[in-house]
Order: structure tokens, then C-alpha cells, then sequence
């Protein structure tokens, strides 16, 4: 397997096992933010992958400034993939972009 199809199916899993604990919580308590939030940060380990989430979330995108002419026009799938899916997709989205556009020939 190529690494580009690799970084495809990463954000396929990061689609498919993130929103399999969040889909049954979405269809109980529906788009509740103050009551999501409030699990969020429901104690120190909560609050630790939150973090870490809010973190990772900001390495992407400053990576994603420093590759976006290497992107030329996609940049913003991943911007998109970020907002929609989390880090889970936008990053191996970002490198299976940045890999598509090293494999094209100049």
C-alpha cells in the first residue's frame, strides 16, 4: 500500500471510531453544547485530552500554513476536514495532500 493510501484510510478510521462514541451521545442528547462541554471538561483527564486535542488542532494548522503553496488550491480541505471531523481527519488529510502533490511531477 502506497503511503498517500495509507494516510486515506487513517482518515477514514478517524471519520469512522471517533464518531462511533459520539453518535450514540449525539442521538440521546442531541446538539446540547453546554452539556457536551460540561462532559468535556468533567474532570482533570477530560480535560487533559481536550488539551491535547485543542493543541494538536493548532500544530495543523501552523503546519498547514507552512505547506499550503505546496497544496496550491487544497489547502483548505483540511481547514474544512478540522472544522467538520477534528484532527483525526484533517491531519492524515493534510499528508495525504502533501504526498499527492510530491508524487505529481513539477
Amino acid at each position: 500500500m502506497k503511503r498517500r493510501d495509507t494516510y486515506l484510510v487513517l482518515a477514514l478510521a478517524g471519520v469512522l471510531i471517533p464518531y462511533f462514541q459520539f453518535g450514540p451521545w449525539l442521538l440521546e442528547h442531541g446538539l446540547d453544547m453546554r452539556l457536551f462541554f460540561h462532559q468535556v471538561l468533567a474532570n482533570r483527564v477530560s480535560e487533559f485530552f481536550a488539551a491535547d486535542v485543542v493543541v494538536s488542532a493548532a500544530v495543523v494548522l501552523v503546519f498547514l500554513v507552512y505547506e499550503r503553496k505546496r497544496l496550491r488550491g487544497l489547502w483548505w480541505v483540511p481547514v474544512l476536514a478540522l472544522l467538520i471531523f477534528g484532527v483525526s481527519v484533517s491531519l492524515p488529510v493534510l499528508l495525504y495532500l502533501r504526498e499527492r502533490q510530491a508524487s505529481q511531477p513539477c
